[in-house]
């Protein structure tokens, strides 16, 4: 069981990536808000003293941590509530 849990999340990572790269091209705000982003945070670092610089990235780091982790779940979850439904749409 371990070994299916192991390809399991692997696929899911694998699918995360591939799904996040097509992102950028399927909607069109995402590289306005890239942009903004980006510069957003460029300038909160130029604001912020060394030792605030190193606890704002800690912090941009572990908001993407927690972000990539909500991701993933929900393509897990995604992928579990689509095999439910082809289930119940095969017993019909």
């Amino acid at each position: 069981m371990s070994d299916i849990r192991e390809a399991f999340h692997k696929l899911i990572l694998d699918q995360t990536i591939v799904h996040g790269k097509l992102l950028a091209i399927r909607v069109p705000d995402y590289d306005d808000l890239m942009r903004d982003i980006n510069r957003l945070f460029a300038e909160l670092k130029n604001m912020l003293p060394d030792e605030g610089e190193e606890m704002w990235f800690e912090y941009e780091e572990k908001m993407n941590h927690l972000h990539s982790l909500a991701e993933a779940f929900l393509y897990e979850q995604g992928l579990k509530d689509g095999f439910v439904l082809s289930q119940m749409l095969l017993e019909r």
